[in-house]
């Protein structure tokens, strides 16, 4: 869309400094669009979850890879995109929460819920299959 020249219509964008730490948006509009996207820092700055920000970033790079900008992913049935984008995320979550879980600092019936909701978690991941 940021390649389209029609009248009236013209593109802006957000200044970015880039280093090695992440972005940052300088809250200053500038001319033409951006150089790329950036959705996936949007998100990890909007606190959005690092196992979802990490596997959007691997979707990213794989379409980018490809040169396709997403044209594939158009002719895959929404059941199909659904698990390719999601099932790994469900599974890492699972993953995630047990390696951040110190069991020297919780109490019995709070490890013993963890088991149960991680259970219940992983009952719906392998119904998927």
């Amino acid at each position: 869309m940021t390649k389209l020249e029609l009248p009236k219509l013209f593109n802006l964008s957000m200044a970015v400094e880039e280093s090695s730490k992440g972005i940052r948006f300088l809250h200053k509009v500038v001319d033409g669009p951006a150089d790329r996207s950036y959705g996936v820092e949007v998100a990890r700055l909007a606190g959005v979850p690092n196992i979802v920000v990490r596997r959007s970033q691997e979707i990213l790079d794989e379409l980018e890879n490809r040169g396709d900008s997403g044209r594939s992913l158009g002719k895959m049935s929404r059941k199909n995109i659904q698990a390719e984008l999601f099932f790994d995320v469900e599974r890492e979550g699972i993953i995630e929460e047990l390696s951040q879980c110190d069991p020297n600092r919780i109490t019995p019936m709070e490890a013993l819920e963890m088991v149960a909701r991680l259970r219940k978690k992983s009952k719906g991941i392998l119904e998927l299959k």
